[in-house]
């Protein structure tokens, strides 16, 4: 890790997790090296400062320590930002320190800005058991060779998926009647925790459907106006897949 002397830039300085190896810019591959720079400058690019307004300044040795220069006269406050932001924001570039083997120390003229050091715990995962809805468009009901009945919904724009079981053939029947429609799916079985994205999710085989209600399609518009809106605002909710399920929780502790 190398001090910054010169005020307005902000370096990440790459190295291995391994002691017994050294990493320098030469040891570091080209395509790291593109993912570190492009998340690095996503990073930085946050509250009306543009990628292009951010400048390239240098790779230094010693390990891997790449410069970022942002426009000066947002630099104290990009400074105060990044020291405040909580875990989520950095989650890219901590998975991309984890693929590589490598960990990371973010830096500015004050010092130490962040230590990023990613989760070594192979198959690391918490499970619970909890009752749960989900909400989507049906867009698949069982499938060939299958014991039990599967069901998939979707988001509108089919951008996520969620895989689940029906506790019943004549409940799958009934669904299979509402095939594309969209609706609200009642179930309990195993969530399952991904640190990558800090959401409990079900396990597909162990999450079972047992009551469904059809919503309607002018209701879904309004909650997605709402939930659009909704993220909007700065805070960590906005990376919540589900924020009214999530308050649900809450609620009940």
């Amino acid at each position: 890790m190398i001090k910054i002397h010169e005020k307005g830039v902000f370096a990440l300085s790459v190295s291995s997790l391994d002691e017994n190896r050294h990493l320098t810019p030469r040891t570091t591959s080209a395509q790291a090296m593109q993912e570190y720079l492009r998340l690095f400058t996503s990073l930085l690019a946050q509250e009306g400062i543009s990628k292009d307004s951010i400048l390239f300044d240098e790779i230094s040795e010693g390990c891997t320590q790449i410069a970022l220069r942002p426009p000066l006269q947002e630099f104290e406050r990009l400074a105060s930002s990044l020291r405040m932001l909580g875990e989520i924001p950095f989650k890219k570039i901590l998975n991309c320190l984890k693929q590589n083997g490598h960990r990371a120390t973010l830096l500015d003229t004050q010092g130490v800005v962040r230590e990023l050091i990613p989760d070594t715990v192979e198959n690391f995962c918490y499970e619970v058991y909890q009752e749960d809805v989900f909400r989507g468009r049906l867009v698949q009901i069982g499938g060939k060779g299958k014991k039990n009945v599967s069901l998939t919904l979707a988001d509108d724009d089919g951008s996520a998926t969620v895989s689940l079981m029906v506790e019943s053939k004549e409940l799958a029947q009934k669904l299979a009647m509402n095939l594309y429609r969209f609706m609200e799916c009642k179930g309990g079985g195993i969530l399952r925790f991904h640190p990558d994205d800090f959401e409990w999710k079900p396990v597909g085989d162990k999450f079972c459907i047992y009551d469904f209600e059809l919503l309607d399609e002018v209701n879904d518009a309004v909650y997605e106006d709402w939930l659009s809106r909704f993220r909007a605002v700065d805070s960590e909710w906005r990376y919540i897949a589900d924020p009214i399920a999530k308050l649900e929780s809450i609620r009940e502790g």
